[in-house]
């Protein structure tokens, strides 16, 4: 009788403290996994909609400038032309730009790199709607439209081909009175080798002298 009870007061005892200090350590053990398994999880998934993010943004760039680009223009007004003034990292170009933007009509564009705090820059447009007979002094009466279209660029790098047999790749487009027949721009962002490299063959001259509103251009 006397060792039954002993067996059943050692049964009614419980956990030892060492015991119950285990039980803790195995379970702050198992929570700090968890976490950590927890904001990898968290981590991949925000970087998964970040990288989602920019591959949209590059694409939609790459899509806007081709078009702008491809719709870029030479004007006679008052007798003299104007066209591309273009250097190696940007360019000024007059454009009638796609439907998502044809309600501005003829518009003066920007592309260029704007240096930011640090090392990178942004790619930015600029879209400026020419006003009532556009050039010269009536020009500017518009606020330009400024998008930025890439963050974190390293470079932005354009060049022009003559064309007509002529293979090089001019860092300058000094013929303000004619276009290139392909433009090239290619932008890089901080950690990828090339974000974009767009090829774009501009494909009008207007010629005659024009005289242009914002909605409409009337040539003779």
């Amino acid at each position: 009788l006397r060792g039954m009870t002993r067996r059943r007061s050692d049964s009614q005892r419980g956990f030892s403290l060492l015991e119950l200090l285990v039980v803790l350590m195995v379970s702050a053990l198992l929570l700090t996994l968890l976490s950590q398994v927890l904001g990898t999880m968290m981590q991949a998934s925000r970087s998964a909609i970040s990288g989602s993010a920019r591959y949209e943004e590059k694409l939609l760039a790459e899509r806007v400038l081709t078009q702008l680009i491809k719709s870029m223009l030479v004007l006679k007004v008052d007798g003299q032309k104007r066209g591309l003034v273009g250097g190696a990292e940007g360019m000024e170009f007059f454009a009638s730009p796609p439907e998502s933007l044809a309600h501005l009509g003829l518009v003066k564009v920007r592309v260029f790199g704007e240096q930011q705090q640090g090392r990178h820059q942004v790619l930015m447009l600029e879209i400026e709607p020419i006003s009532e007979r556009g050039m010269g002094s009536q020009i500017g009466r518009h606020a330009p439209l400024r998008k930025r279209l890439l963050e974190d660029v390293t470079a932005v790098t354009v060049s022009y081909m003559p064309g007509e047999g002529d293979r090089r790749e001019l860092r300058a487009w000094p013929n303000l009175i004619s276009l290139p027949t392909l433009v090239r721009l290619s932008v890089r962002q901080a950690g990828e080798v090339l974000s974009f490299d767009i090829l774009a063959r501009p494909r009008r001259e207007l010629g005659g002298d024009c005289e242009f509103s914002v909605l409409s251009l009337e040539c003779h």
